[in-house]
């Protein structure tokens, strides 16, 4: 995973807080990590272009798998620093 691949988790995390706001999407908010595995494999081919090797792929299951636990990490760090509070 180069570095031009590395941005791409925050990105992904941003357009997954965005796309929560489709109303047809709040009721079926389980399909968040599915959405973030095939966006993060689109950005990853979007950056990378379709070379003969299979690493984007691979850096796009990572990136939208990382997306997802990195919002639930923080979301957890967050609620645990306002109980604390």
């Amino acid at each position: 995973m180069n570095g031009s691949i590395a941005i791409l988790c925050p990105i992904l995390v941003g357009l997954l807080q965005a796309l929560k706001t489709v109303p047809g999407l709040k009721k079926r908010l389980w399909l968040l990590p599915l959405l973030a595995v095939v966006l993060g494999v689109f950005l990853a081919y979007a950056v990378e272009g379709f070379p003969a090797s299979t690493g984007p792929l691979l850096s796009g299951l990572m990136v939208g798998l990382a997306a997802c636990g990195l919002y639930d990490v923080g979301k957890g760090v967050l609620a645990g620093a306002a109980g604390t509070g």
